[in-house]
Formats: structure tokens, sequence, C-alpha cells
């Protein structure tokens, strides 16, 4: 038997159940010359950088993606040796107390100004089916296979999973106050990142205790979980391998912000005449004068409904007035567009997909002719993905988009020091 499963085994004997693990760690810190500021060593998750993006963030010597998104011939043997180099020479400094950190990420929505507030720490690596952590969207193996190259090569974890959880028992108020600040910044649409450390063994105490009766829901990071899952189990004699460094904030937060993912379709082997037919023998089809109008018709999702944007630039909104099954996937836009869309209408035909979480960005992309098509979704419901992912089931793949990303850079977890 592994050390972890006899430490699974120990605690689940002494306490009568499973418990979720959320333990605090020495960070790898960013530590910064006097001319540099933090926002030249952070960046977004990977799998959301673009081509020019990821060039000016490479620019800087020590930015974080420079070890996550580096690989040489697939590997990312260059990129641990790179980051040794950082650890070596201070520009990583490892915290000498075992602490869990803040990341509060504040951003305009709707006009107002909203701020969201992450616990940072190491998440004890399960099973989905022991049900102490799950997820809510299908993986892709192609990308499983390269994230675990980068943890067999690095052997850290430089980016955190975002994971929810039902109810904070602690006030912001008291952790602020138990914390210090290390770094703020400000990106480029405005979400200023503050992120704090948190050693005060009481408090330390207080959120272990807390998230041991708690289930984690996997937000974004899947593929990372999953991955880390694996690498643990590969090396199950390993403890330090057996946990992934985390960012878990309450789904009762004021800053808990869920939106859709919206469709775009080129090279679509159908003409738009035939489109609109096959779309008017499964929904029902209304034109729509302008892009507002189409925009808030999805929004107020009276029925499940998609806005559409075709190559000529006129628009629709295409609904259902009864869902064909009771499965609760139906509450999801995403699946009703694969299902109905995707299976139903586009069945026989060929096309690449593209994902734009911005209703704007998708509807320019139509009118400058790069796409054929826009599928506008409506927003999910946390409720509503806490409930399918608690029945055990899994939405298609870019059914969510959590706003704002969790990034990284801020804190590493070395699992060889």
């Amino acid at each position: 038997m592994g050390k972890r499963l006899l430490r699974r085994c120990l605690i689940t004997a002494i306490n009568g159940a499973q418990m979720v693990i959320f333990k605090p760690f020495n960070g790898l810190i960013p530590s910064l010359d006097p001319e540099e500021d933090i926002s030249q060593r952070i960046s977004p998750p990977y799998d959301v950088i673009d081509d020019h993006e990821l060039e000016e963030l490479r620019a800087d010597p020590f930015n974080v993606t420079r070890i996550t998104l580096n690989p040489q011939e697939g590997r990312y043997l260059q990129a641990g040796k790179e980051l040794m180099g950082w650890i070596s020479s201070g520009k990583l400094k490892q915290d000498e107390e075992a602490s869990f950190y803040l990341y509060q990420q504040s951003f305009l929505n709707d006009g107002r100004r909203l701020t969201r507030t992450g616990l940072v720490g190491l998440l004890s690596l399960e099973p989905y089916d022991n049900r102490m952590v799950i997820p809510h969207e299908e993986t892709i193996s192609k990308v499983k296979e390269d994230r675990l190259r980068l943890l067999e090569d690095t052997e850290t974890h430089s980016e955190s999973i975002f994971g929810l959880y039902h109810h904070s028992e602690i006030p912001i108020e008291e952790l602020l106050s138990s914390s210090e600040k290390l770094f703020e910044t400000e990106d480029h649409d405005a979400v200023v990142h503050s992120f704090h450390r948190i050693s005060d063994p009481e408090m330390v105490s207080r959120i272990q205790s807390m998230m041991m009766s708690r289930t984690v829901l996997i937000a974004d990071g899947h593929h990372r979980y999953e991955t880390a899952l694996k690498y643990s189990q590969e090396h199950d004699e390993e403890e330090e391998k057996g946990f992934v460094l985390a960012t878990l904030v309450s789904s009762d937060d004021q800053g808990m912000i869920l939106l859709p993912t919206h469709r775009l379709l080129s090279d679509l082997d159908m003409d738009e005449e035939e489109l609109l037919e096959r779309m008017r023998e499964r929904l029902i089809v209304e034109s729509m004068d302008d892009f507002p109008s189409l925009r808030s018709r999805v929004a107020e999702k009276e029925h499940m409904g998609f806005g559409l944007i075709t190559r000529s630039r006129r628009m629709y909104y295409a609904f259902l007035e009864e869902l064909p099954s009771e499965s609760v996937l139906w509450a999801i836009d995403a699946y009703a567009c694969q299902e109905i869309i995707f299976k139903s209408v586009l069945g026989d035909k060929i096309f690449n997909i593209e994902y734009e979480e911005s209703c704007e960005k998708a509807r320019n992309k139509v009118m400058r002719g790069r796409s054929d098509l826009a599928i506008l979704l409506g927003s999910p419901k946390l409720d509503e993905i806490w409930k399918i992912a608690g029945e055990g089931i899994k939405m298609p793949k870019k059914s969510t988009f959590f706003y704002p990303k969790i990034w990284s850079g801020f804190v590493y977890y070395s699992m060889s020091r």
C-alpha cells in the first residue's frame, strides 16, 4: 500500500468519513528587483494565451510562461533547468513558514466593481469516484499528455487550478487582517490582482478545518487536475506529489461571475439558406433587427435558445418551446447546442469550431468574414453546475467561463524541495 493511500485510510478510520485535505505549504514566491514589477512575472493561464500575447509575455526573462509554455521537442527539460536557475539565483525564494495565500481579483461587471477572493493552498488529489473533488466538464487527452510532460520535467506546479466550495465560514475581513500583502497589479482588462500571505497559525488551522467538510467542484483546470492525479498515482510513494496547487473560492462569493462560451463556425459546408431551412425544421427561428436586441433575448433565457449571426450579417434567435428531455443537461446551453445544432442540424456537414467568451468579439469575427456563423449562448447558472456535477454527469467542454481567470506566477509549488 502506498504512503498516500495508507494516510487516507488512517484519516478515514479516525474520523469515520473521507475529507478534503487542503493544506498550507512553503510557496516559491517571486523576488523582485527594485526596477521590477510583478506584472513581468505573471500571466493568464496557459490555455487562454494566443501566440501574440505569448511572445510578449516570454520577452520578460522570468515570466511564468517560460516554464508553462516552453516545450522543446515535446518535453520541458529546458524549462525545468530554467526554473531551477531562477531558484538558485534568488529570483524565486521559498517561504520559511507553511502558509496559505489569499488571492483577490477586483474587476468591473456591468458597471459595478466586484471583488472575488480565493484561498491558495495544496489540495489532496482524489479520484472523482471518491466524490470529494468533482468535475463538471469533459477533457481532451492530447492536452493532458502535454501537461504531464511539464510535471515530469519540472516537478513543480507552476499554475493553480480553480475550485469552488459551498459557503465560507470565515469573513473576508478576518482573512485580510490575518494576511500580509505581497503583490498588487492591474492587467490590460482592468482587473486588479492582489496577492497576500496567511501564515498566522490560528487562521491557517481555521482554514484547514473549514475545508475538511467541503466538497470541491473544479471550475477551471480539469486537465491539470487529472494530469496531476495521474502523476501522483505514478509516484504513490512520494507524498509531496499527492497534491495540486489550488485556488478555492466560495460559491457565494460576491465576485463569482459565470459567463457562457460562444461558438464560432468556419469552413462550413452549407449555404445560408439551407442552414436556416434545417434550423427551422428543429427550432423556431425569428429574425432580429439589431445586435443589442439579440443579445438581450439570449440573456433573458425565456426559452432554451441561441443567437445566430450569419455570414450575410443577418441575425436570428432560434429557440425551443419545450425541452425534448427531462435530463438536467438540457439546462445547459452548450449541451443543447451540441445536441440540436451540431448533431442534428449539422450532423452530416464538415466545419471547424472556435470558442469565444465575448459576444462582441464573436459578432465582429463574423462581420469581418473570419467566421461563417456565430452561435451565442446564455450564461449557465452556478446551482445548475453544482447539481449536474453532483450527479456525476459531465458537460461538454467549454460549457462555462468563470471570469476573471486565475493568473499564474504569484506562487509555485515545488514537489522536490
